[in-house]
């Protein structure tokens, strides 16, 4: 568990380039442990992005021609 957590922190993507210029890690480490990530694709949702800022759809049949008027 402990080397898990050493893992996370060493490959934390806010502070991964940081370790590689200090020379903790080599981009060659840090893409092969990408490659050992499982996909959690599924686990997503698509949301449109009128929803993060809560503005009402836009009727299917809506013109694009008329949003420039």
């Amino acid at each position: 568990m402990i080397e898990q957590e050493k893992n996370e922190f060493i490959y934390d993507v806010r502070l991964v380039e940081r370790h590689i210029a200090e020379g903790r890690i080599t981009r060659k480490d840090y893409e092969a442990y990408l490659r050992t990530l499982e996909s959690v694709e599924e686990n997503s949702e698509t949301i449109s992005s009128r929803a993060l800022f809560d503005l009402p759809e836009e009727p299917e049949d809506c013109d694009e021609s008329s949003a420039d008027e």
